[in-house]
């Protein structure tokens, strides 16, 4: 298990009062490459169709990340990623699975 691994099942099970922008900026890399965009300002947009449906997050998949003065990202929001990549993973596994 790696260090971004790690710090995913730190956020979904003992989420901190918040995290540098740069470590969500790495999880959104690694498993969200093309479900993010950063908005101009202090907010980031996450959209994925395997969230579609799923509580917590809009109608149409998408969550919004909010980096307070641009530099550090609240517990919420940590922990709503981190369920995110999960439910995206799970869904990905299964898949693999039935293949």
């Amino acid at each position: 298990m790696g260090k971004t691994d790690k710090r995913l099942r730190a956020w979904r099970d003992n989420t901190p009062v918040d995290a540098p922008v740069d470590q969500v900026e790495a999880i959104l890399v690694r498993y969200l490459p093309d479900g993010y965009r950063k908005k101009p300002g202090s907010h980031v947009t996450v959209h994925h169709n395997r969230l579609i449906g799923c509580e917590g997050f809009g109608p149409l998949g998408d969550f919004t990340i909010c980096v307070n003065r641009g530099q550090r990202v609240k517990g919420f929001y940590l922990k709503l990623l981190a369920q995110a990549v999960y439910i995206i993973e799970e869904v990905r596994n299964d898949e693999h699975q039935e293949s």
